[in-house]
């Protein structure tokens, strides 16, 4: 049994990798006491070995802003790095898409807090956590949502917002055929969410929605940054949760959710400003590539739990910030990142659907007990907001 310090540890150490994406994916489909093997080192040897100089400097202001988008394939060895989860029952690596779940997969997902005690994991022949296949002939209106784990969701696929998104448009127009497809997969990030929808354009959506994270999306850049760019691992974050022994302190999921981002980006601090010009260059093609195809994207950001509702969370944030603050981490750090993104994206003509007005307002709590993902509630509650945002904007 892995104490809490070693648990954290690896939460951290997993966002040298790419976040929090392979204990995350390990765990949701396993026992929670199970975690994924930290695979830090190889990723370092990985990037340092990927390196070359001239190494480019971190961003520097004379460059333009947000920077040009930098890809290239990922062979299967590589991508089994920042994506650890593919040599794992459940998952495969794909050519275009990097990682996805195993097409056809079924397994029980035990849950205490759940109403039925738990849910089947069930996809379909894309991989994607939904039920049924596409159908043979188009819906009237087809909806694809990428994200991350809070998009594929921490319960039953009906219950996702995506597949809630569903169920409320199909409620508002009865006279037409919808699908929405949940293409989240946990663990990911931005330059995942691009690659899914390079693979599923097949699927000729007529919507596309991608949910970015606030509370990992930023840090879940870095890795892949800097092998895109030829630049060196970065720092190791401060060891500083290492020391958690107290398991009251806070939940082994809430340094997935929010709390590793912090410690990353306190020891690597030039990289605040090369996340949030990847993520925005990242949001940035997936417009472009949705207008020349005519299909029309909305981006959405989603804040971490501790952010989105203080009030809810209070007796939580109090524990946190009295560990956190006196080793120089700050709880807001993930305001100003995306304070940050949601400018830049403006300045180049991408408006930002900002849930935490929403969040901040509401009264009830929206995440999973020691589980900070999206409860039945939450999900309910972020479907009606997209729900009424692409009614208002004619989609």
């Amino acid at each position: 049994m892995h104490t809490q310090a070693q648990k954290i540890a690896v939460v951290v150490a997993s966002g040298l990798c790419s976040a929090a994406l392979f204990t995350w994916l390990h765990r949701l489909s396993r026992p929670r006491e199970t975690l994924g093997v930290d695979n830090t080192e190889a990723v370092e040897a990985l990037l340092r070995a990927h390196a070359r100089p001239p190494k480019r400097d971190l961003a520097p202001e004379a460059e333009p802003w947000p920077p040009p988008l930098v890809r290239e394939p990922l062979p299967r060895e590589v991508a089994a790095k920042f994506y650890p989860a593919i040599d794992r029952p459940g998952y495969r690596f794909d050519p275009v898409r990097h990682v996805l779940r195993e097409p056809n997969f079924r397994t029980r997902r035990p849950f205490d807090p759940h109403p039925d005690g738990g849910w089947l994991i069930q996809t379909n022949s894309l991989g994607l956590r939904e039920d049924e296949d596409p159908p043979a002939e188009a819906a009237d209106l087809c909806l694809l949502v990428l994200g991350d784990s809070q998009t594929e969701g921490v319960c039953a696929n009906g219950e996702s917002f995506p597949n809630r998104l569903e169920a409320l448009l199909s409620s508002r127009r009865a006279n037409e055929s919808i699908d929405v497809w949940n293409c989240g997969i946990g663990g990911t990030g931005p330059f995942h969410y691009l690659a899914t929808l390079e693979g599923l354009f097949g699927l000729a959506p007529d919507v596309v929605i991608a949910m970015f994270y606030g509370g990992n999306d930023f840090l879940n850049t870095v890795a892949l940054e800097r092998y895109f760019n030829h630049r060196d691992p970065p720092n190791k974050p401060d060891p500083f949760l290492d020391e958690v022994e107290d398991k009251d302190l806070f939940s082994e999921a809430l340094g997935f959710a929010e709390l590793g981002q912090l410690a990353f980006f306190r020891r690597n601090y030039k990289d605040q400003r090369i996340a949030v010009g990847a993520c925005a260059s990242v949001a940035l093609e997936l417009e472009r590539q949705c207008s020349e195809r005519g299909v029309r994207f909305l981006c959405a950001y989603l804040p971490p739990p501790l952010i989105a509702q203080p009030e809810v969370f209070a007796e939580e944030r109090s524990r946190v910030l009295a560990y956190i603050e006196p080793r120089g981490m700050n709880l807001n750090l993930s305001q100003r990142l995306a304070d940050e993104w949601i400018a830049l994206l403006a300045t180049n003509g991408l408006t930002v659907l900002d849930l935490r007005p929403y969040f901040l307002a509401a009264k009830q709590r929206l995440f999973w007990e020691d589980e900070w993902h999206l409860d039945l509630a939450g999900n309910e509650f972020v479907a009606a907001i997209l729900a009424d945002a692409l009614e208002k904007k004619a989609f």
